[in-house]
């Protein structure tokens, strides 16, 4: 207990005394003590606290954000306080998390990666403290306690929204860099041979909430699949997919397999041609990795030992897939995605202060923003008699477009969000590549955080300089020598017995 309490303290002071060097220099020093000094108590409480807010904003922004907002000391000091933010964060979560980032490729593609996301959080830092220094100004030009605690906390609102619609852009725009190129990956199954069908008597369990069930008495089949996915080069392992479905075409007549693949899932799938048998040794690789990974020797330990002669024949078909913004409609659901996967992170922001948020690889980031357009509900695919078909999720409103449809299948969630996942990473070689990106989280909002906490801090520091400390000479030089790391030893005091406590 005793060292924890060292070490809270010793954190606080570390940190007051940091803030000391940074924001206060000789001008600001000067101001600080002519007016914890020169303090008029005969002033109203208005009075007092836009002085107090007036100071607080020389010493946040007279060193170094004084200056026109587009000149360039502005500049500098805003890119030099985003920088060290952001690399210090990272070199934390490095030195943390290393076992996480062992093997990770640092080649050009993984530069480009850290130095977008520390530009993109330049960005932001530039413009969140211009925005931060418009409000505290115009907080102490209103002349008002209530207008102007409504002001700065409005500032933090703003700051907090601003992040999740900024950052949904610089996400949109990472995805489509990656997902805009269409690639080419092999798809393996077996070869599927005339069986017999497992039909349904019932409604499937997950359509049961919906309607009286009356559309769904069509459906006359249940079924799976299982399949590889491998990218044209094979840098890496192939990825196996599974999805159970329920229709009313005859899976002996039609393929359902191949209009599931193109019509479950936003990203852009083509088939061309028909699947083609593999034969030779070829054959006998893709078998096995099919009976390994799909089927029932999946979950064995070790390689299953799987005779030739039980081996069935496989076939492959080229899929290529991309998920371009070629409609507005596109750009709405591109932009949802995004927009979730920020919010998502935004609303992290407390846990990001005390936990551990883990590394965010880019195959899985990637993965998540893509598939994160989905509600948790089944999808319905209508097929028409003409070939066409549209896809849709269904709710109690929706089933009754089934009624128009000549055929339809009907997937599970779990189903078309996995096979989503598959599709957005598959071919496009981005395993083994860290997104900074939960590091934003902390830097991006850390300036506005900062820059308030000065302010709390200056508040603790005029507080005992006024009514502890004002007749104590020897102590008061040390107060006006280092505010805000007084002010940090005597804040730590509380934090270190409520941390004790509970």
């Amino acid at each position: 207990m005793f060292l924890e309490t060292i070490t809270y303290v010793a954190t606080f002071i570390a940190i007051g005394s940091f803030l000391d060097k940074i924001f206060i220099g000789p001008e600001e020093r000067v101001k600080i003590e002519k007016y914890l000094i020169n303090a008029n108590k005969k002033e109203s409480l208005s009075e007092r606290f836009i002085s107090f807010l007036d100071i607080s904003h020389s010493i946040v922004f007279g060193r170094f954000f004084s200056g026109k907002y587009f000149s360039t000391k502005f500049f500098l000091s805003t890119l030099a306080l985003s920088s060290f933010s952001f690399t210090t964060v990272a070199a934390v979560q490095i030195y943390f998390y290393y076992e996480s980032i062992k093997d990770v490729r640092l080649d050009f593609l993984q530069v480009f990666l850290i130095l977008f996301f520390g530009f993109s959080n330049f960005v932001f830092d530039y413009f969140t403290i211009i925005q931060t220094k418009i409000f505290v100004e115009v907080a102490i030009y209103t002349r008002s306690i209530f207008k102007s605690l409504v002001l700065i906390f409005s500032d933090l609102i703003v700051t907090m929204n601003t992040f999740i619609l900024f950052y949904a852009f610089v996400i949109l725009f990472l995805v489509q860099f990656f997902a805009w190129p269409s690639v080419g990956i092999k798809y393996f199954r077996n070869k599927p041979v005339n069986v017999e069908l497992e039909k349904i008597d019932a409604v499937p369990d997950y359509l049961s909430e919906f309607g009286d069930g009356s559309v769904f008495s069509r459906l006359k089949y249940t079924g799976k699949f299982v399949g590889l996915l491998e990218a044209r080069n094979a840098f890496t392992d192939p990825a196996d997919i599974t999805v159970y479905y329920d229709t009313t075409l005859n899976p002996n007549e039609v393929d359902v397999e191949k209009l599931v693949i193109i019509a479950s899932t936003p990203m852009s799938v083509s088939i061309d041609g028909e699947f083609q048998e593999i034969t030779g040794e070829r054959r006998l690789k893709i078998a096995r990795d099919l009976a390994t990974k799909t089927g029932l020797n999946r979950w064995a330990r070790e390689e299953p030992q799987i005779k030739e002669e039980d081996l069935p024949p496989v076939e492959e078909i080229e899929v290529r897939i991309n998920r371009r913004i070629s409609s507005l409609r596109d750009f709405d659901v591109a932009y949802s995605e995004a927009y979730k996967q920020s919010d998502a992170l935004e609303d992290g922001f407390p846990m990001a202060l005390f936990a551990d948020l883990g590394v965010i690889y880019l195959d899985r980031f990637m993965a998540d923003t893509i598939s994160s357009s989905y509600e948790n509900a089944p999808t319905a695919i209508c097929v028409l008699e003409n070939g066409f078909w549209f896809r849709f999720g269904i709710n109690e409103q929706s089933v009754q477009l089934l009624k128009d449809c000549d055929n339809f299948i009907t997937l599970e969630y779990r189903w078309k969000y996995f096979l989503t996942r598959d599709l957005s990473i598959a071919g496009r070689d981005l395993e083994n590549k860290v997104v900074p990106y939960n590091t934003l989280l902390i830097t991006s909002l850390l300036p506005t955080a900062t820059f308030y906490f000065v302010i709390v801090l200056f508040a603790v520091s005029t507080r005992l300089f006024s009514s502890l400390l004002i007749g104590t000479a020897q102590i008061k030089k040390y107060v006006l020598r280092a505010p805000l790391a007084v002010a940090s030893f005597f804040l730590s005091i509380p934090v270190t017995i409520f941390s004790i406590w509970t």
